[in-house]
């Protein structure tokens, strides 16, 4: 009966988990705008992410970095929860501090080459969604 028993909680939480995972697994990212403000020195991004499950997704965090042509631009670490429903979509506009250093690189790449036909933004960073780590790369350009 014991064997039963510990047999049925193990298979409990392995269905539990890869219900979680697979809820995670299933959100799609995406990266929609990226926006410099010069004047209060910050750049913005609107992550789009949509849950084409049929079951609630929480978004606990999400860490990451800006890259203009390789250089690093700007960081975000966003602690907000959001929570998106079942087959929905919605945005996350991220506030993200930039890096004077990489900005300073870039600028001077810009004005040492000839970049304005060729340029490639990427974000780089994690997402935790119902306690699992999600990576995100997204490229713009």
């Amino acid at each position: 009966m014991k064997n039963y028993l510990g047999f049925g909680i193990l298979a409990l939480a392995v269905i539990y988990v890869m219900r979680k995972k697979s809820l995670v697994t299933n959100a799609k990212f995406s990266l929609q705008n990226v926006v410099l403000n010069w004047k209060k020195k910050e750049v913005y991004i609107r992550l789009g992410i949509l849950n084409p499950t049929n079951g609630e997704i929480t978004i606990n965090s999400i860490l990451g970095s800006l890259f203009f042509n390789n250089n690093e631009v700007a960081v975000v670490n966003s602690f907000s929860r959001l929570l998106i429903g079942a087959n929905a979509t919605t945005t996350l506009n991220l506030t993200m501090k930039p890096t004077l250093y990489g900005i300073f690189e870039s600028l001077k790449n810009i004005l040492t080459k000839d970049l304005a036909k060729s340029y490639k933004v990427k974000f780089v960073g994690t997402a935790n969604a119902n306690g699992l780590n999600i990576p995100l790369e997204f490229y713009l350009g």
